[in-house]
């Protein structure tokens, strides 16, 4: 039988977790608990696979270890993002990934919501939305730091996420996922002037269009 569920309770709680709210003890230890659970989820269930991902997004983007992608994500996976633009592959989502956190060392995570509707045999479907707020302080393909903010009169960007997840070959993988997370406002926060804006929307519709 397919379950929805919410684990507003959880994220309510680990929402506060490393924003300096914490001291470095707990949110050490907060992170091993985050780890240990990614390590031993068997996904039987729903709930688990809402907890595994909540997790997973964390420590991913808030303790910032990316190469966590290769344990879901295979050389098949395919991932859709805004405006067409996809790519295939747990390399490429890895170099992404990083890209990101080269240009936005300090991108902060709130969670939203979790629904996760399947079970062990098919599969499952699930979905989460973010809020995320960060700083270009660090070099990205459009050049220097900005110093800009993502926040918009104190307003966090959003990112909403869908994935499918199932067994390949005997162990779990996301084999199809779909973002979209405000790009635009992270393009505008990379680049410095009007003109570099239009020409970077540009070159992603064209990249885009290629693939």
């Amino acid at each position: 039988m397919n379950i929805s569920m919410h684990i507003s309770d959880l994220i309510e709680k680990r929402n506060e977790t490393g924003y300096g709210n914490e001291s470095i003890k707990e949110e050490v230890e907060a992170r091993k608990q985050m780890e240990a659970f990614i390590r031993d989820c068997r996904l039987e269930l729903p709930e688990e696979v809402a907890e595994l991902f909540e997790s997973y997004t964390r420590v991913i983007w808030q303790y910032q270890c990316p190469g966590m992608i290769h344990k879901f994500y295979s050389d098949e996976t395919i991932c859709h993002g805004e405006g067409g633009k996809k790519c295939i592959g747990s390399e490429a989502v890895l170099a992404g990934t990083i890209a990101h956190l080269r240009a936005f060392p300090d991108r902060r995570v709130h969670f939203v919501d979790i629904f996760v509707e399947g079970n062990e045999e098919d599969g499952y479907h699930f979905g989460q939305a973010t809020r995320f707020i960060a700083s270009n302080t660090g070099w990205s393909r459009y050049g220097e730091p900005t110093g800009k903010s993502l926040s918009r009169d104190g307003e966090w960007c959003h990112s909403i996420c869908e994935c499918h997840l199932k067994k390949v070959k005997g162990r779990w993988r996301v084999v199809e996922e779909w973002v979209v997370d405000s790009q635009e406002a992270i393009i505008e926060t990379m680049t410095k002037d009007k003109e570099e804006i239009v020409e970077a929307a540009a070159d992603c519709s064209q990249n885009a269009a290629e693939k």
